[in-house]
This record gives C-alpha cells, sequence and structure tokens, in this order.
C-alpha cells in the first residue's frame, strides 16, 4: 500500500473515531455571561489554577460558559478562598468570582451552570463554614449568658465575640449568614485543643497521623477564629495565686516565670504554632484569624475592691509588670501567626482604654474579681469568687465583634 493510500485511510479513520466521540459526549450548552467585579482584566488559564495564563478578557467582555467545577485552586492574588472554576466554550479556565454567573451556593456550584464532571460530584466531609476555636476568651466566658449551653463544663456563650459578630453584622458573600461552630473551651491550653477536653471531642481533628478525622475543620471550612495561649502562659494559675493576702512580691515572682515561658524558644511559640500550623492544613480554604489578648486592667493603682489583690495590695510596679507581660505574650501571638502564614486582629487597646475593670459598671470591658456578679468587696472570703473574673463582659465581647467585622471586610471584603 502506498504511502498516500495509509494517509488517506488515516485521515478517514480519524473522522470515524471523532465522529463516534462527539455522538457518545455531546457538547454542553454553552451560556453566555460577562466579566464583573475585575481590576480591569481576568486571565483565561490553561486549568482550574491561577499561574496558568494563556490569554486575557476585560471587565465587561461577553464569555461562553459550558460547565463549572468547585474543586480547583483559590485565588491568592486577591485573598478568595473560593475554588469554583469555569471552564468556556473554547477549553480555557477563568474564576468565577469573576463571572457573573448566579451566586454560588453552599456546595461551590452556581444554581444552573452545568458540572464539569456531574459524573462524579465532589464528596462533603461534613465541615463547617465558620468554627470558633481557643480557650475561655473565645468560649465567652465573662458574660454570665450560657443560654443555649445549659451544663456544658467549657462554658461557652452566645454573647462571645464569634456569635455576635455572625449575628449583628452583614457577612460578606463568601462567607453568609453562617452561625459559627461554637468549638471554643475555657481553661484550654494548646494540648488540650488536640484531644479530648472537659467531655467534649478535640477542637483540632486529626488523628495520631495528622490525617483528618470526621469534625468541624475540613473543606468546607471558610473562617476560622481563635484566642490560645493565654492558659500556657498561666495566667489563671497567676491570679489564683497571687490576689490572696499575699506579700507583692508573689506577682514579680509568678509573672517572671511566666516571662521566661514566653521569651523561650521551646516556650510558648512552638505550641501556638502547632495549633495554627494543624487548623491551616485542615481548612486549606479558610481565612485563619488569631485574636491577641485584650489587656482590660488599668493603668494606674486605684481604689478597685479586691480586683487589685485583697485590700488592694497589689503595687504599681506590679500593675505595671502585669501589662508588660500581657504585651510580650501578644507579641509572641503575632510572630507565630505570621511564621505559620494565618492572619492576626490586634485587639485595639484604644478602644478598651477607659474601659477596664476598674471603670463604672456600665463602662467595663473586663470582669474585675467578681462574686455572685457583683464585686468582689470582702477579703476574708477571697477565694469566693465566679469563674467570670477576669474575663470580658458583653461590651467587651460587643467590642471585639466590631473588630472583627473591620477587619475582615478590610482584608477580603
Amino acid at each position: 500500500m502506498t504511502s498516500s493510500r495509509i494517509a488517506r485511510w488515516l485521515t478517514v479513520l480519524l473522522m470515524i473515531t471523532t465522529s463516534l466521540a462527539l455522538i457518545q459526549a455531546p457538547a454542553r450548552a454553552a451560556v453566555t455571561y460577562h466579566v464583573k467585579g475585575t481590576d480591569g482584566f481576568l486571565p483565561k488559564q490553561s486549568k482550574p489554577f491561577v499561574d496558568n495564563v494563556v490569554g486575557t478578557l476585560r471587565e465587561g467582555d461577553a464569555v461562553s460558559v459550558q460547565c463549572q467545577i468547585n474543586n480547583g485552586g483559590t485565588d491568592p492574588y486577591d485573598g478568595l478562598t473560593s475554588r469554583t472554576w469555569d471552564q468556556l466554550i473554547d477549553g480555557t479556565w477563568v474564576y468565577d468570582w469573576f463571572i457573573s454567573t448566579p451566586p454560588q451556593g453552599a456546595d461551590g456550584f452556581s444554581l444552573g451552570v452545568a458540572h464539569c464532571d456531574s459524573g462524579n460530584p465532589p464528596s462533603d466531609d461534613g465541615s463547617s463554614a465558620f468554627v470558633a476555636l481557643g480557650d475561655s476568651y473565645s468560649a465567652g466566658l465573662g458574660s454570665y449568658d450560657h443560654t443555649g449551653y445549659s451544663g456544658d463544663q467549657c462554658q461557652r456563650s452566645p454573647k462571645t465575640y464569634s456569635v455576635t459578630y455572625a449575628t449583628s453584622y452583614t457577612p460578606p458573600s463568601w462567607l453568609g449568614r453562617v452561625t459559627p461552630r461554637l468549638l471554643a473551651c475555657s481553661g484550654a491550653k494548646t494540648a488540650d485543643m488536640f484531644t479530648t477536653y472537659l467531655g467534649q471531642p478535640p477542637q483540632i481533628n486529626w488523628d495520631a497521623n495528622h490525617n483528618r478525622t470526621p469534625g468541624a475543620l475540613g473543606q468546607n471550612t471558610k473562617l476560622v477564629t481563635l484566642t490560645i495561649g493565654g492558659n500556657d502562659t498561666g495566667f489563671a494559675d497567676i491570679l489564683a495565686a497571687c490576689l490572696g493576702p499575699n506579700s507583692d512580691g508573689c506577682w514579680k515572682s509568678r509573672l517572671d516565670q511566666a516571662d521566661t515561658f514566653i521569651n523561650s524558644s521551646t516556650g510558648l511559640q512552638p505550641r501556638l504554632r502547632s495549633v495554627y500550623d494543624a487548623v491551616k492544613k485542615l481548612a486549606p480554604k479558610a481565612h485563619i484569624v488569631v485574636l491577641t489578648y485584650a489587656d482590660g486592667f488599668p493603668g494606674v493603682k486605684m481604689d478597685c475592691q479586691d480586683s487589685l489583690g485583697v485590700g488592694g495590695q497589689m503595687s504599681q510596679a506590679s500593675l505595671d509588670h502585669i501589662h508588660s507581660t500581657t504585651r510580650a505574650m501578644n507579641s509572641v501571638v503575632k510572630l507565630s501567626a505570621a511564621i505559620s502564614g494565618v492572619s492576626v486582629m490586634e485587639v485595639s487597646q484604644s478602644n478598651w482604654n477607659g474601659h477596664d475593670f476598674c471603670a463604672d459598671e456600665p463602662m467595663r470591658y473586663l470582669n474585675g474579681l467578681r462574686y455572685q456578679n457583683h464585686d468582689h468587696a470582702f477579703p476574708q472570703d477571697w477565694d469566693k469568687h465566679d469563674n467570670e473574673s477576669y474575663h470580658p463582659t458583653i461590651g467587651g465581647y460587643q467590642d471585639e465583634a466590631g473588630e472583627l467585622a473591620a477587619y475582615i471586610t478590610s482584608h477580603w471584603g
């Protein structure tokens, strides 16, 4: 057989094969949408991930979308965590955030847009969109309101900043109107995040080999809020040891120990990073926001009943030491978060000035030493006090919720 005859047979065979393929897999009907919300241009990608540019579209251009996926890459350049991409009629991909398709549902797909692989829909790992982790400063202790959490040893509250943010502010479109899954637990240290604590399952849902187990954090998670490290530093233990009828030297001794732990390379930082890194691994699409600890102690020693030690025995030097230890702890929180690649919302100290526990009660953002929801004022029974003491008030949590709303809007829209 001559070479020309072989070429003709190959051409016929290719035409037959192509025709059969078209019969077996009819093309999806493309729908026209438009490019929107860009800074003027939108890259076309060879696959559904950034940095694979093969062309460019302009704001307002018409595009023919034939199908959509919800498991492509995120857009780190614009700080977007959506993984939804649209395939155009020419086979290229564009990031759906900038296309006028219908809004994405909870599953990441736009209503009415065909799925590129409808025969293999993505699995749902049962994770939550908004997860609130951490210790008592995230659980809501101090609010004296534990409605809906009766008998919960973690002492969670619907007045904590994460729930207040979700119920009082308009959420961004990428999050939607969702209530956080509140897992934060009073008394938790970094190690307690990985294990059953006070009868509650681990906040970090992975096994001994760092493989995900069923739980709140996962592929669906879009926002995580977190405070942790205060109990590792020992602030609760320091207060318990030094508030009573001890010499003022107790504060210096115990705060010196805390300073040593905070500044040690084997102290607070590696513990914080173990938590931040785990959350980031389990929730790769989430915006993770670590909050610093607000300082609600007064700047100047004054009469605050027993809140500055029984009989007000704390000196100005010890009060200054509390402030400096708190600043040092928050500095390590910020450094650790930066190394792990998670975000930090530094609670505004200027917002809290004048709202310390020595202020008039309606103005306070932090409780002092309390007993039966009143200021403690009987030194002979100094050890009888509420565990809500030295935690944010409802006003304090409301301030943090407002700061969180502003932070999220300014960073991710």
